[in-house]
């Protein structure tokens, strides 16, 4: 009503007769009465959301048109966002864009409203919204456009986990969802307290995951369920079969999680399936390394939880005991397989199509005996429309999504928050969006069966293998021995492709250690040259002080030689002297030289006097030191 009155001009007043008009239908009728457009209109003038003039002349406040310029502003960022990279300029695809959510958005409300109505039948009751079916006819509408972008930005829109992108498809849906309730029940009774009023919920394993853990994306929903089943009147219950399939999911996460939960790539673990993997995160995140204790810790006592915190009910009865000995769920477990397989892709596992057929039938069973409706909340959305053999019921199940929207608009403003645009996104994405998109733990089985480190591979290598694997095997089961080897397979081929990343990166890795060793080797060589030459120039520099140090000690030898030499010489000359004074005085001869002569044996024992001690003193070394004649005469000797 308030979009209504916000296409028209800031200054123009409307009258009820316009505003009625907007709900004119194909067939010239009206959506809403008259009586229902005033009633409408009372209560926005009740929330001083628009003003009167003359009575019936009205248009929204002032304040009222900014919210709504606000919500456009913030469309327009989005719109820009996912369509910015376009050189012809983003707004051009304003028009597309809201064309494809109200297409999308108006297949799911139709079939929320199915869903709650209960009129879906066998098959159809998720077949009406796809992306891919509102893209084809919303092409023929915007041909001037990219679609390859659009098809882009629209799968980026409904899977990344954005606060503005789930703020948005929660309005949108909601939005859509009343108008189609409208559509199709003027009298508004969809919207009404009444319709669930003293209903009985059993609630899917799903469900009591979010239930349990407060960290939970649907956990906030979860909570307004339960003030508006009391406010109804109405009971949340839970099977002894659920509860079963909760502890065997528990235990098996575990084990999983104990094997790889900690070597999940950062790049690929927002787009993992795991509330314990979120858990794990978010401690690392926050500079803590949990244990798996810590993990698992809101799942510690799951029964307690649920019945003092939330007034969960357990619905116990032999039946349940003895539903497989007489047969009455075998048929309609292998339905629920074959539902799941065309939904999902993939077979569903023995034990879950079980729990859910126990789960159905004893819904089934007691719809007779209750006084009002009875449900099975899940968020599988393979169950709404299936019934089992013989059975009289429409539908038995009821999905969150469906429950979710209905919840809105009765409680109130309450619902208007983030934790509900959150879980509303999240319900959206795996709808709408192919299984191929998401992983889970499991998926991650086959890297630790083979022992394949995934921090040694790189991110998107390891993300292309798993697509590779839910895209040409989807019913495979990683946990199951018989499908293991043929997915091992797929792994090892798509490790070892020559045009994989891991091989190409391996290859790299290989030539790059080749490269080094061949560097590494160069450079010993050239160390060790290195080190030679200044072997070589440290043995020539200790030739060369060799050689001046025995320069040095022979140019000492001889100065010592030649000293003694000359002292040797100044005693002959001196005694030599002294004997030619006594000869020349004393000695018989007619002249000098005759005394000299016949004293001869005087100055030869002088010379040897002299001589001999000087020799010995100079020594050989000496000597020699001098040279010629006596290095020759010491070499002849």
């Amino acid at each position: 009503m308030t979009t209504i009155l916000y296409t028209a001009e800031p200054h123009e007043w409307l009258d009820v007769d316009r505003v009625r008009n907007a709900f004119r239908n194909d067939s010239g009728g009206y959506t809403l009465s008259n009586a229902e457009v005033l009633a409408a209109l009372r209560r926005l003038l009740d929330r001083l959301m628009v003003e009167t003039h003359d009575r019936h002349p009205l248009r929204l406040y002032a304040n009222m048109r900014q919210v709504h310029d606000a919500a456009e502003q913030r469309f327009n960022a989005v719109v820009k966002r996912l369509f910015g990279s376009d050189p012809q300029g983003y707004r051009r695809y304003s028009a597309c864009f809201i064309d494809l959510l109200s297409c999308i958005f108006g297949d799911l409300g139709e079939e929320s409203v199915r869903l709650i109505l209960a009129t879906v039948r066998g098959d159809d009751a998720g077949a009406t919204a796809s992306i891919a079916r509102c893209l084809s006819m919303v092409r023929s509408r915007h041909l001037d456009l990219d679609h390859d972008l659009v098809r882009s930005a629209v799968n980026v829109f409904f899977r990344e986990d954005d606060p503005e992108y789930s703020a948005l498809q929660w309005n949108l849906a909601q939005n859509i969802f009343i108008a189609k309730v409208l559509g199709l029940d003027p009298s508004g009774a969809l919207l009404s307290r009444e319709l669930f009023q003293g209903a009985t919920f059993y609630l899917d394993t799903n469900i009591l995951i979010a239930a349990l853990e407060p960290t939970h994306g649907d956990h906030g929903w979860f909570q307004t369920l339960v003030s508006c089943a009391h406010a109804v009147g109405a009971e949340l219950c839970v099977c002894p079969p659920t509860l079963e399939e909760l502890e065997a999911w528990l235990r098996n996460e575990r084990q999983l999680f104990e094997k790889i939960g900690t070597q999940i790539p950062d790049s690929i673990a927002p787009r993992v399936n795991s509330i314990f993997l979120d858990i794990y995160e978010a401690g690392r995140r926050g500079g803590r390394e949990l244990t798996v204790d810590e993990v698992f810790a809101s799942f510690a006592n799951p029964v307690v939880t649920l019945a003092s915190r939330y007034g969960v009910k357990m619905a116990d009865d032999p039946w349940f005991r003895d539903a497989d000995l007489n047969g009455q769920v075998t048929g309609f477990t292998t339905v629920l397989q074959e539902r799941y397989l065309a939904t999902r892709g993939r077979r569903k596992k023995l034990g879950s199509a079980r729990h859910d057929a126990k789960a159905l039938t004893w819904v089934e069973r007691q719809g007779p005996k209750a006084s009002s409706g009875v449900w099975f909340v899940t968020t599988d959305r393979s169950l709404p429309g299936a019934v089992p053999d013989e059975s009289e019921a429409s539908s038995l199940a009821i999905t969150a999504a469906a429950l979710m929207q209905w919840i809105s608009p009765v409680v109130g403003e309450s619902a208007a928050n983030g934790d509900f645009a959150s879980s509303f996104a999240q319900m959206i994405r795996e709808r709408l969006l192919p299984p191929d998109q998401f992983f889970d733990l499991k998926d991650f089985l086959v890297f630790h069966d083979m022992h394949v480190s995934m921090e040694e591979l790189p991110a998107d290598e390891v993300e292309q293998t798993l697509r590779e694997i839910k895209a040409h095997v989807p019913y495979l089961d990683p946990t199951d021995p018989a499908d293991q080897q043929q997915i091992s397979r797929i792994v090892a081929r798509s490790l070892a492709d020559p045009g994989s990343k891991h091989k190409q990166e391996v290859s790299r890795l290989e030539a790059d250690n080749a490269r080094e060793r061949a560097e590494r080797e160069a450079e010993r060589a050239e160390h060790r040259k290195q080190l030679q030459l200044e072997k070589d120039h440290a043995a020539s520099a200790i030739a060369e002080a060799e050689t001046i140090r025995q320069g040095a000690a022979q140019d000492k030898l001889v100065r010592e030689a030649k000293l003694w030499i000359a002292l040797a010489a100044v005693a002959l000359i001196m005694v030599w002297g002294g004997l030619l004074y006594l000869v020349n005085g004393y000695e018989d001869g007619k002249n000098l030289l005759q005394k000299v002569r016949n004293s001869f044996e005087f100055f030869l024992i002088a010379f040897t006097i002299v001589v001999a001690p000087a020799g010995w003193r100079i020594g050989k070394k000496r000597l020699g030191a001098i040279g010629w004649p006596f290095s020759s005469w010491f070499r002849a000797n």
